[in-house]
């Protein structure tokens, strides 16, 4: 038993071994803590605003739509800016490392006289950016579970604030973390489904764009680009176990990361599949009517049980639409 603790002790001595300290990470505990409590206050101006303007953001003949837009208009409107800026950035990398040597790709350079610092750098920022909105997410996730979103969803959050918060402690796979964080390319438009439906424009044709521009940002990003992205991943597995990054990224943290982007990989491609019925069933008229169809949980495009209709009434809070990841 004693040999059994002590080997217990060695192998986490070694995992915390590769973190460098916290304070040479964009992602210490001090500004993870500041962007949080940035984006619940962005939370909270936002909700003085969506109080006061819900009367003239839903139509008047969709009144039902006044206590949503109220309630929970500035959680989406968090949601869809948290997704523009990120995505935005994420592109931003991702061009500028897919063309970068491997090493660089897999681990981001320590100082700012090394090659590829300039490229791999700035995902830290991002990365910060993305791990306190989970962070904040994540709280008002389990405040109202399961309304704002099901153990999926939860999931979905907690394996990718893992995955996020071993790139900022380490500065390993920026690369990776570049075009896991352009998988939200998708989730400003299930936000805009979300306006449309709750201001009573849900039978449009912007709904009609919106839908179609969500079924083609979901198979372009969280299918084809995550699929591309994995089989980068496996065909640089040496690179990622070799006794280079061992410094930084230990063998346990090299082996959590890549469980979670295949786990998040197949959650996305059950949502693919279960998005592409749905959207099958509207092509044949089996869909109902725009109020009445199944919802998606926008954080990640997974289908909702519950009724929009029912979302829509004061005493059922919206279902929200927020990517993780999400990753």
């Amino acid at each position: 038993l004693r040999d059994s603790q002590q080997l217990q002790q060695s192998s986490m001595g070694g995992l915390l071994s590769s973190l460098p300290p916290l304070e040479a990470s964009m992602t210490s505990p001090f500004s993870v803590l500041v962007c949080t409590l940035c984006w619940e206050l962005l939370y909270q101006t936002l909700g003085l605003f969506f109080q006061l303007a819900a009367p003239r953001l839903v139509l008047r003949s969709h009144s039902k739509g006044y206590s949503s837009m109220a309630n929970h208009g500035h959680s989406y409107a968090c949601a869809l800016i948290h997704a523009v800026v990120v995505t935005a950035r994420g592109l931003q990398h991702l061009a500028g490392l897919v063309g970068a040597p491997a090493e660089v790709q897999m681990m981001s350079p320590m100082g700012p006289g090394e090659p590829g610092y300039e490229l791999a750098h700035p995902t830290q920022l991002t990365n910060l950016l993305f791990f306190s909105w989970l962070c904040y997410d994540i709280c008002h996730i389990i405040s109202w579970y399961p309304q704002l979103g099901g153990a999926d969803t939860v999931a979905h959050h907690v394996g990718f604030a893992i995955v996020s918060a071993i790139h900022g402690l380490t500065g390993c796979l920026p690369l990776p973390f570049a075009w896991l964080i352009t998988t939200e390319l998708s989730s400003p438009f299930l936000n805009i489904r979300w306006f449309l439906i709750n201001s009573g424009r849900g039978d449009t044709g912007m709904m009609h764009a919106t839908n179609v521009a969500f079924a083609l940002s979901f198979f372009l990003s969280r299918v084809l680009l995550y699929g591309v992205g994995v089989v980068h991943l496996a065909l640089h597995t040496p690179h990622l176990f070799s006794a280079a990054l061992r410094p930084r990224l230990s063998p346990y943290l090299a082996a959590i990361v890549c469980a979670q982007i295949l786990f998040g990989y197949g959650l996305n491609l059950t949502w693919a599949s279960k998005i592409y019925k749905m959207a099958t069933a509207t092509r044949q008229g089996g869909a109902g009517r725009p109020d009445e169809r199944e919802p998606l949980n926008a954080a990640d495009g997974a289908p909702v049980k519950t009724p929009i209709k029912a979302n829509l009434s004061p005493n059922q809070p919206a279902m929200r639409m927020a990517a993780s990841v999400r990753g």
